[in-house]
């Protein structure tokens, strides 16, 4: 098993709506990805992800496409 924890803060309350928007559509990738076990918490800017997953190649798969991936070339800008 293999745990992964993340971190993103929004630089501004217009990228913080951006992260918003696109934040259901990542739960959504999640519920249907290898991902044994999630827990999404945060306030206002600052946001953490934990997740659970068996191996590496999952976690890979799951940050490399689909809503992931679009979220976070969305909000890199």
């Amino acid at each position: 098993m293999t745990v992964s924890i993340t971190s993103i803060t929004s630089r501004s309350p217009l990228k913080f709506l951006a992260l918003a928007s696109h934040a259901k559509h990542v739960v959504k990738q999640f519920e249907a990805s290898a991902c044994v076990n999630y827990k999404i918490k945060g306030v206002w800017a600052k946001h953490y992800t934990m997740t659970l997953w068996n191996n590496v190649d999952d976690i890979n798969s799951f940050y490399r496409n689909n809503a992931h991936k679009k979220a976070m070339q969305a909000t890199s800008k």
